[in-house]
């Protein structure tokens, strides 16, 4: 995908944010199996809710495996509205996790 694809309505480039996964990062993650939500959620739930950004990653790393999972999708969404509460409505983190609500609605839809 070139730059211009990987950018959101309002200019946020995701890619330069998430990485995509490969599988050296996998098996550090313990992820087997990248094609089950189980093994991502498990890895997901390990995390401190306090380590977002590590947490973002790896949700964005199984919803690169699993785009369709609504329970991925909803939980990661939550977190990334729960963590940019606390900044002002014009903070970039804003503009991102619009952006990630976007994406969803074309896996959701």
């Amino acid at each position: 995908a070139t730059p211009e694809e990987n950018m959101g309505e309002k200019g946020v480039d995701l890619t330069k944010i998430f990485r995509p996964p490969d599988e050296g990062e996998l098996s550090e993650t313990g992820i087997n199996n990248p094609y089950t939500l189980r093994n991502w959620w498990n890895a997901i739930q390990v995390l401190e809710e306090e380590n977002y950004y590590e947490r973002a990653k790896l949700y964005y790393r199984a919803l690169q495996f699993l785009p369709g999972s609504y329970k991925l999708w909803w939980n990661f969404l939550k977190e990334g509205r729960r963590h940019v509460k606390v900044y002002p409505v014009n903070d970039q983190r804003y503009e991102l996790i619009n952006s990630l609500h976007e994406e969803s609605l074309v896996f959701m839809s």
